[in-house]
């Protein structure tokens, strides 16, 4: 019964892809300090007609074992540089952009084409290429060996789910990497238990002392993100801020914040001066 409601999936996946249901919705990640949107996870979505729509829980397997997960992925790239660069032009301002990508993508003929997209987005964003430390565990070798090649056409490299594996905790400082993304089982729990706070806590310092960039995801309550400015977090994204929301909506997200800064100017997308 599994395989059959497994192979119906990857139908309607196949049927999905050439009907053009797939979405990017983005997340914005929010400066802890000053609560200014800095940046965005684009994240994707299924429109399905039957059923609404779906997360990618649903149906990232069936996209990996169909081999859609490439041709997906490269619309995807493709469809984030649109949306950046229409927002570019209506003067909002460029933001660090989240794309995450799968090992299936980082083969070495991958990492190249994923390479050539970054060099194309560089113009309209400040691109940020994001893995699960699930898949830097063992072996790597060609994983670090591609994102070499994606940090040397100007990508940031960010690890998601951080500290669900003691491997990637361990071994963070060899890793190429400019940022890590907390997973947010820790959030959800840490004004609740003291040693989930106190490990929090040592990942974020573990995160200053090698300079890298730290965001805490799925950040959903005041208290939450109190507890994240007191211990110098970079970044927050969560529903505290904002859902993820189709593109249009997120414009009106940059439109209403960026509108509220004093100095801002439509026109250039920039600060005539910082509140």
């Amino acid at each position: 019964m599994e395989s059959v409601e497994r192979n119906a999936v990857e139908y309607r996946v196949r049927q999905a892809f050439e009907a053009g249901e797939f979405r990017l919705y983005y997340q914005s990640q929010h400066d802890a300090t000053t609560n200014r949107i800095l940046g965005a996870e684009a994240l994707l979505r299924w429109h399905d007609p039957a059923t609404g729509v779906a997360e990618p829980g649903s149906f990232l397997q069936a996209l990996e074992a169909t081999g859609l997960i490439i041709p997906v992925g490269e619309w995807a790239f493709k469809q984030a540089a649109e949306d950046c660069q229409r927002w570019q032009r209506l003067g909002l301002p460029r933001l660090k952009l989240g794309v995450n990508v799968s090992p299936s993508q980082l083969t070495p003929e991958g990492a190249e084409l994923l390479a050539h997209r970054v060099k194309e987005m560089r113009s309209v964003c400040d691109l940020q290429i994001e893995i699960s430390s699930a898949h830097l565990v063992s072996p790597v070798e060609g994983i670090v060996a591609a994102l070499h090649t994606l940090r040397f056409a100007g990508a940031d490299i960010s690890v998601q789910h951080f500290g669900l594996d003691d491997y990637t905790h361990k071994r963070v400082w060899s890793l190429p990497v400019d940022g890590l993304k907390i997973d947010r089982t820790f959030i959800c729990r840490m004004t609740e238990d003291p040693e989930v706070d106190e490990e929090l806590a040592g990942m974020l310092m573990l995160a200053r002392a090698y300079r890298l960039v730290s965001v805490a995801e799925g950040v959903e309550t005041q208290e939450q993100y109190d507890r994240l400015r007191e211990l110098n977090c970079d970044l927050t994204q969560g529903y505290l801020h904002a859902p993820p929301m189709p593109a249009d909506r997120f414009e009106w997200l940059l439109r209403a914040e960026c509108y509220a800064r004093p100095g801002y100017t439509p026109r250039t997308g920039r600060l005539a001066y910082d509140a």
